[in-house]
C-alpha cells in the first residue's frame, strides 16, 4: 500500500546540489595533470635540443 506521506520520498536518494561540481572538478584535475605533463615533456625536449651538437636545428 503506497504511502501518501510526502516526507517518505525525502528519504530516497536526492540529487546533489550541483551535479556539475564533480564533473568540473574531474575536468580541472585532468587539465592540471595534462598541463604538468606537457610542461615536463616540453622541458625535456628543450634540454635535449640544447645539448645536441647542431643546437637542435634541422637543415
Amino acid at each position: 500500500m503506497p504511502s501518501n506521506d510526502p516526507d517518505s520520498s525525502a528519504d530516497k536518494s536526492t540529487p546533489p546540489q550541483d551535479p556539475n561540481a564533480d564533473v568540473s572538478a574531474a575536468v580541472e584535475d585532468l587539465l592540471n595533470t595534462l598541463s604538468s605533463k606537457f610542461a615536463s615533456v616540453s622541458s625535456e625536449i628543450f634540454a635535449k635540443s640544447k645539448s645536441s651538437p647542431d643546437g637542435g636545428e634541422k637543415r
